[in-house]
């Protein structure tokens, strides 16, 4: 009985960060050779206390929902433009930006987009950052509904270049 490997949509999730990069390198190579979609993720991370919203100092001169949308808009207008560059040339993308919190919005595109593959960057943190931080890509591997590919930043990976004798 013979085993082959089925991917229709790959997802990574990108903080922006080299880190990520190195991860969507990964993703990216496997989208191109399984034909999979690629989706790549940016969670804008909610940061201010909302009880700001019921208060009389509102610190922007707009509604905060319209705040969240215009940030991102921009978001994935640079994330696209980035992505030319970093998988210049590979398989087509499409870019879901959101807001939330990282780990919980990534599971739950994960699976309203239901995807095959969900390939994520690990920063290699250890001892009290860990403890201090958490991870997101380790609640991530908890909550996921499909298979977790985490990419460690600085390790070598199976993505190489290639040159096309052009």
């Amino acid at each position: 009985m013979g085993l082959e490997i089925h991917l229709e949509k790959i997802l990574v999730p990108t903080d922006l960060s080299e880190h990520s990069e190195h991860a969507l390198r990964h993703a990216a190579a496997l989208a191109e050779l399984t034909g999979a979609e690629l989706i790549v993720l940016h969670v804008v991370e909610k940061f201010m206390d909302h009880s700001l919203l019921y208060s009389d100092v509102w610190p922007f001169q707009k509604p905060v929902k319209d705040y969240y949308r215009e940030l991102e808009e921009r978001t994935a207008r640079r994330l696209s433009e980035r992505l030319d560059e970093v998988a210049g040339g590979g398989p087509a993308f499409r870019v879901i930006v959101t807001t939330g919190l990282p780990a919980a919005e990534i599971a739950v595109v994960a699976e309203s987009e239901g995807v095959d593959l969900l390939v994520i960057a690990t920063h290699g943190r250890s001892g009290i950052a860990q403890a201090l931080l958490g991870s997101t890509t380790e609640k991530v591997l908890r909550k996921a509904s499909c298979p977790v590919l985490a990419v460690r930043s600085g390790a070598a990976g199976f993505v190489r270049s290639v040159s096309t004798g052009e």
